[in-house]
């Protein structure tokens, strides 16, 4: 069967949801994805970028087997610190700086970045969205799925106006770039 963009997307939002995995010690209401990071982060010490991307690639590989047998888990799934994104998909530059995401799916020729984030202010999606949105016009990858680990007192999805709804709907058209906003609390 393989993998398309949209697929990927799913497997993806499907392994940071999963209720199977959620530890019943802890507060319900919070993703299980979210409470692996933070306890991963805690027990390591280790940063939120290294735990989320640990948390996200041991997700991955546990499903990955069972939903698409036909294909080889380490020529498909990239995440940076576990299975690095291969050199000829990082070679995009922005004023000198590397632009490569947090992650990477090949969907059979077409390429998912990955961006990983957290924060709880408003002017801390911004700059997920935008490295997601540089990786395709850099030109490497065909679409991009922001995941963003929300910590305010509420989540972007109950707060937000016609103004941020216009600018998730302009990245998503323009830039292939979906966000996915994890709530914490």
């Amino acid at each position: 069967m393989g993998l398309t963009i949209e697929s990927a997307r799913k497997f993806i939002l499907n392994a940071v949801r999963d209720p199977n995995k959620c530890d019943p010690k802890h507060d319900p209401n919070r993703l299980p994805f979210i409470k692996d990071v933070s306890a991963r982060k805690d027990k390591e010490s280790w940063t939120w970028d290294r735990a989320s991307r640990t948390v996200l690639f041991e997700r991955l590989n546990d499903d990955f087997k069972t939903k698409f047998p036909e294909l080889n888990f380490k020529q498909t799934i990239f995440i940076e610190g576990k299975n690095s994104i291969p050199t000829e998909w990082r070679k995009g530059t922005f004023f000198g700086a590397s632009m490569y995401p947090d992650g990477a799916i090949d969907c059979g020729g077409e390429r998912l970045a990955l961006e990983l984030d957290h924060g709880c202010k408003g002017s801390q999606i911004r700059n997920p969205l935008a490295k997601a949105a540089f990786a395709i016009q850099i030109g490497h990858y065909s679409a991009s799925q922001v995941l963003l680990v929300w910590e305010g007192s509420s989540c972007p999805e109950e707060e937000k106006g016609d103004e941020e709804q216009k600018v998730l709907n302009e990245y998503k058209e323009k830039w292939n770039t979906e966000v996915e906003f994890l709530c914490a609390k």
